[in-house]
């Protein structure tokens, strides 16, 4: 797996009540949903690792292989050590990214590398942190370069587009991605200025990155809350943090 160093930083976290005039990569103007109201600023204080790219099939494999939880003469592959894990995981020459039924599966995958993996520490980023990534110290009101229309019928494999700024590929492609925060409707309206990980509970999860209800635009501010059990509705995978204590490996 590789990941990629996001620095500390601020940024206009959600959207305007209205969407400005069209563009090139634009609709026409259109109310933005109340749930990434106000636009405010945001601060991540610290420095976090973030995956290049979302978990692939063959990483998932190989993870659940290396944890015993696949045989892995079925594949041909020799995963048995966290070190061969290392070695065969980088080994994906056509990626996919994984779709996961639920939060609840793609945060067990988590807890199941780091148990594999225990000189490193994985999680899921926070909806600030995976907005903050996604804009690519893009000034916010810059809304050519956080919505996108994409069209694609089908799943396309990883990195088939350019990364942004920060190195990252695919944050407005594919699917959707899971993050670590519990949702709330109104939570902008009294969410901390820094570093916010959202309300202590909830009935329903953060994705980000997803479609909106015509099926073509994503938006780096729209936010979908998901049911932490289920949600067969949309596709949704993950893309990992590695803690800043740990050592990003080249």
């Amino acid at each position: 797996m590789e990941f990629v160093e996001i620095p500390p930083g601020r940024f206009l976290m959600g959207a305007a009540r209205y969407k400005p005039a069209p563009g090139r990569f634009l609709r026409e103007q259109t109310r933005v949903e109340p749930d990434a109201q106000p636009m405010h600023i945001v601060y991540i204080t610290r420095p976090f690792f973030l995956g290049v790219t979302e978990i692939t099939e063959r990483q998932r494999m190989i993870v659940e292989i290396a944890a015993g939880k696949i045989d892995p003469e079925e594949y041909g592959i020799p995963v048995r050590s966290a070190e061969d894990y290392r070695t065969y995981v980088t080994k994906d020459k056509k990626p996919v990214p994984e779709s996961f039924a639920s939060w609840e599966e793609a945060n067990e995958l988590i807890e199941t590398l780091s148990r594999i993996d225990p000189d490193y520490d994985y999680r899921m980023p926070t909806e600030a942190e995976w907005e903050y990534a996604c804009r690519g110290q893009v000034d916010s009101i810059d809304y050519s370069r956080v919505d996108a229309e994409v069209t694609q019928p089908r799943l396309e494999t990883a990195r088939c587009a350019p990364p942004n700024s920060f190195g990252l590929y695919d944050m407005l492609r594919n699917m959707g991605e899971f993050c670590s925060d519990w949702y709330s409707r109104d939570y902008y309206a009294h969410s901390p200025l820094a570093n916010p990980t959202g309300p202590p509970t909830g009935g329903a999860k953060v994705a980000r990155g997803v479609r909106d209800e015509g099926g073509g635009w994503y938006a780096a501010w729209r936010r979908y809350p998901v049911g932490p059990e289920a949600d067969g509705n949309i596709l949704l995978g993950v893309r990992l943090v590695l803690e800043p204590e740990g050592r990003v490996r080249r």
